[in-house]
């Protein structure tokens, strides 16, 4: 097995499941919020801040915060994998087998 593939897999679907708790929430708060219609420009003045779409917008952004640090981790991941394949690793470096001969 390749290094590190299951804790890709693993990764790789944390990011997908926050896409898709964003993408739900964001869908739902257009739809029952902010609907795209010119009623739902005034209705919107009064749900807006009503506590069901507070909590749907502070979820729609925490995911978002989520989804885009699980990238710039994966991001850093795979760089420090690709550098760590190019550069000397310590460990994995032979020593000199010494005998001593006393």
């Amino acid at each position: 097995m390749i290094l590190g593939m299951k804790t890709a897999g693993k990764s790789i679907g944390i990011a997908v499941l926050l896409l898709m708790v964003h993408f739900i929430t964001v869908q739902t708060y257009a739809t029952w919020c902010v609907p795209y219609t010119f009623m739902g420009a005034i209705t919107s003045i009064f749900t807006v801040s009503s506590p069901p779409c507070t909590f749907l917008l502070s979820i729609a952004s925490r995911s978002q915060e989520l989804y885009t640090a699980a990238w710039v981790a994966m991001s850093m991941a795979i760089i420090s994998l690709i550098g760590g394949l190019w550069g000397e690793n310590p460990q994995m470096t032979k020593k000199p087998v010494t005998s001593k001969n006393t």
